[in-house]
């Protein structure tokens, strides 16, 4: 979601596996399967044809809702979590 929204660029999965393969990565308790398959995912969301409207259906958007409403909603979101740490309370963010 983060590359549709502008906020990561296109090339940042690459970039993340080129730095686990140099042996940058996964420290921390970071699984470096689970990363891998993270990115995996990333890149076949990102690939796939139509992939930009598709996110923005999955994240609440799409027909009649144009992309600065998805980016306020995903602002909304972002921050209500922070503040409570809720995750049911910041979903609502995405219907409003």
């Amino acid at each position: 979601r983060a590359v549709i929204d502008d906020i990561l660029p296109p090339s940042f999965s690459q970039k993340v596996r080129a730095k686990m393969a140099d042996g940058c990565g996964g420290g921390d308790g970071v699984d470096a399967e689970l990363v891998q398959g993270a990115l995996n995912c990333v890149d076949t969301h990102i690939n796939h044809r139509h992939a930009t409207e598709r996110l923005l259906r999955c994240w609440g958007s799409g027909a009649g809702r144009d992309i600065d409403a998805t980016k306020l909603s995903m602002h909304g979101l972002l921050n209500e979590y922070n503040t409570s740490q809720d995750v049911e309370e910041a979903s609502h963010c995405l219907s409003s």
